[in-house]
């Protein structure tokens, strides 16, 4: 990805620090999180990181997804560059439940029902309409801030 501005050693920390509240805040269950960063001349850069928090705080996801994740959602963090997060859960028994977020300067800003159900059927690359999926409830997503 080429950048506009690099990460700096506090956007690293921040979004270790996000990550890990966008887990916690989550709960139990399979989360898959899709961060899409724009970056010099039109493109976007998209990392998925996908997570199992089971009982008794044990997480299962591939380290290196994470760290790829983490420095993309650093990148966003800079403020310099577009970026969004959708999260989907899923948990046995349950509507699967969808959350979105947009940086505004760096910070990331809760988005309500109407805004993540639009974010989670645009194609994070081209812009393009997806169909909208049964059984999925979107909501308004829970502050990622401290």
């Amino acid at each position: 990805m080429a950048y506009h501005v690099m990460p700096s050693p506090s956007d690293d920390i921040r979004a270790a620090d996000t990550v890990e509240r966008l887990l916690e805040r989550a709960g139990l269950g399979e989360h898959r999180a899709v961060l899409v960063v724009a970056a010099l001349f039109g493109t976007a850069t998209v990392r998925v990181l996908e997570v199992d928090r089971l009982e008794g705080d044990i997480i299962r996801a591939s380290f290196e997804d994470t760290i790829d994740f983490t420095d993309l959602l650093a990148a966003a963090m800079t403020g310099a560059h577009s970026a969004g997060l959708v999260l989907r859960t899923i948990r046995e028994g349950e509507t699967d439940k969808v959350y979105a977020w947009r940086f505004n300067s760096g910070v990331p800003i809760s988005l309500g029902k109407t805004e993540a159900k639009t974010a989670y059927t645009t194609h994070p690359v081209t812009g393009e309409p997806v169909p909208a999926e049964k059984d999925v409830e979107y909501m308004e997503a829970f502050s990622l801030l401290r």
